[in-house]
């Protein structure tokens, strides 16, 4: 019973060592793929930068982020920067200032009915 006890041990750490090692190359295969990636993605980001910028200086706008101050939700105007003239908001502070007020009239008779 020892020698085949033996056998089995000895049969299964080779199946672990063949496991551990094909692992081991399935990681270096995604690694080397995975260097290959970066590189291309980086460019990538980066020539769609260079290209954003260059529109943008040719639309000569001006983005201008704040937070709405009852929803605190982002949100960004699109200005002219020679007139500072706003040419749109997104979302409108119309409409956040409208919804601010919706919730807060739905708390007060939240509030009254308990």
């Amino acid at each position: 019973m020892k020698v085949e006890t033996t056998n089995s041990i000895s049969a299964i750490k080779d199946i672990k060592k063949e496991q551990n090692k094909e692992h081991t190359q399935q990681n270096q295969y995604s690694q080397q793929n995975q260097k290959m990636e970066i590189p291309n993605m980086v460019e990538n980001t980066e020539q769609a930068v260079d290209m954003l910028n260059e529109t943008v200086q040719v639309v000569d706008k001006r983005l201008e982020f704040e937070v709405h101050e009852t929803l605190s939700r982002t949100m960004v105007r699109v200005l002219n920067k020679e007139t500072e003239e706003i040419i749109r908001e997104i979302p409108p502070e119309e409409i956040l200032d409208l919804v601010g007020n919706m919730l807060e009239m739905v708390g007060i008779i939240v509030d009254k009915k308990v």
